[in-house]
């Protein structure tokens, strides 16, 4: 089987948009205060051959257009948004689809994300987790969620990803 890196909610990292291409993303409406995972992405455990997807309950439309400029480079293998008639997280329907359409099993893939509705996602869809602290959510927060696996910089994700 293929191992996976399921990235839900475009968790974190404001500063890599603002750096790269705010006037392209204002230009096509893009609202740079979304928060992507894109730190580092150059240095992705896609090398050690992961697979990368995104799920997220923003509009397929939004995700769609984040995937066509801003996350363009960096290759995603499904990026799949709020689509009628598909509930969204915690519900694990989207995640499973995008596990079934990678050929992964709920086991070998990794979610990442910054909320407590990521974590809750995870255990719905039998996945492991790892919630990253440079979101909109404290340590505290998650850990009152359920979240047990912490990372604390792209780093540090990086190594829990390939440890895993």
């Amino acid at each position: 089987g293929h191992r996976a890196h399921v990235d839900l909610g475009f968790a974190a990292a404001r500063a890599a948009i603002e750096q790269k291409a705010p006037a392209a993303a204002r230009q096509r409406g893009i609202d740079l205060r979304e928060r992507l995972f894109l730190h580092g992405v150059e240095r992705h455990p896609r090398a050690a051959g992961l697979r990368l997807a995104v799920v997220t309950n923003k509009s397929q439309e939004a995700a769609d257009r984040l995937n066509e400029t801003l996350l363009r480079p960096y290759a995603f293998d499904a990026v799949f948004g709020n689509r009628d008639g598909i509930p969204v997280k915690p519900d694990p329907t989207s995640t499973r689809m995008v596990l079934r359409q990678l050929d992964v099993r709920p086991a070998e893939a990794v979610f990442v994300g910054d909320g407590e509705t990521d974590v809750q996602t995870a255990k719905n869809a039998g996945m492991r987790s790892v919630s990253v602290l440079w979101g909109f959510r404290s340590r505290a927060q998650l850990e009152e969620a359920g979240a047990e696996r912490f990372a604390e910089s792209y780093a540090q994700l990086q190594e829990i990803l390939l440890s895993m």
